[in-house]
């Protein structure tokens, strides 16, 4: 996958997300006060995948299958801590939240995930 094809799709999901999130959070008054966390998610996991497709593209350039695989490895690894200390600090750091604040993180973390799978899999299967 080349650079413009992902930027422009990475900008398609952030859109959406960010519109649908804006949409089903900013209309329910209990999630509406934790649109932050939700907006905080979408910038992260974006520069994620930001960050490892050029990982990616540089590994998967000089047919390094093994680097590739860590770094796929080191992809999920940081990913995950970042899904999972976010939501946490984000708890720490307010006062007494509903449980259910973290559901919309939780969609946009599986929608990244998804995004990332299929352009680290585009990009393994064009070596």
């Amino acid at each position: 996958m080349n650079a413009n094809k992902f930027f422009f799709s990475l900008a398609i999901l952030c859109v959406i997300t960010f519109l649908g999130v804006f949409f089903i959070q900013g209309s329910n008054n209990d999630l509406s006060k934790h649109l932050i966390l939700s907006y905080l998610g979408i910038t992260g996991f974006a520069i994620h995948n930001i960050i490892f497709f050029y990982v990616a593209q540089i590994y998967s350039s000089k047919s390094m299958d093994r680097k590739y695989i860590g770094m796929v490895y080191m992809s999920v690894l940081t990913k995950l801590i970042f899904a999972i200390s976010l939501p946490v600090a984000y708890y720490l750091l307010n006062s007494q939240p509903q449980g259910f604040f973290v559901m919309p993180f939780i969609i946009i973390y599986i929608v990244f995930t998804v995004f990332e799978t299929y352009v680290l899999n585009k990009m393994a299967v064009m070596r």
